[in-house]
């Protein structure tokens, strides 16, 4: 019975986002470290939820960090975002498995901040990359192929480090500068 209690159904999950919003929006500014955000979640939400709870929480936040602008969303992103990598690091495995089955939920990053986001975000998870959708990789393609930040932090899209190197290699060779880019 305390397992039913605690758990809770799919149905739930839009009642437990809210409230989960609403904590990120509150305490954007006192878990600025991504170990006391990840703690504060993990006592208040994601211990006691299910997969498919914890699923439908990964794709609302999806939304928010890569697919809107608005005041709410660029003033949250940041947390945002570092929920979204909270939520992807509990389970990876499924979470991944989830992505491709749900591939067009995934689909229409938005571009300027939500691409940076989103970028990194793939630099971090490397994996999630094969699991993306081809609209999502032609917008990948489209995005590495007319920025140099995003050239550098496109290792995702290889087979291997090795070839990734050999890229950059390549790219830089024959350059009199080429400037440093800071990843967020």
């Amino acid at each position: 019975m305390l397992q039913g209690v605690l758990t809770k159904p799919p149905i739930l999950s839009t009642k437990i986002f809210t409230e989960l919003l609403n904590d990120l929006s509150n305490n954007r500014d006192r878990f600025t470290e991504e170990k006391n955000l990840k703690r504060f979640l993990n006592a208040k939400y994601f211990k006691n939820l299910r997969q498919e709870t914890l699923n439908d929480i990964f794709k609302k936040i999806w939304k928010l960090a890569f697919k809107l602008e608005n005041d709410d969303c660029d003033l949250n992103r940041e947390i945002n975002y570092q929920t979204l990598k909270i939520i992807y690091g509990l389970n990876s495995t499924e979470i991944l498995k989830f992505i491709k089955n749900e591939v067009s939920n995934f689909d229409g990053v938005l571009r300027g901040i939500c691409t940076k986001y989103f970028f990194n975000f793939l630099f971090d998870n490397p994996k999630v990359y094969k699991t993306l959708s081809e609209l999502n990789k032609a917008h990948i393609d489209y995005e590495i192929k007319n920025s140099l930040e995003y050239k550098f932090l496109s290792w995702f899209i290889f087979n291997s480090i090795s070839d990734f190197n050999t890229y950059i290699i390549q790219l830089i060779k024959g350059r009199k500068w080429i400037y440093i880019i800071k990843r967020n």
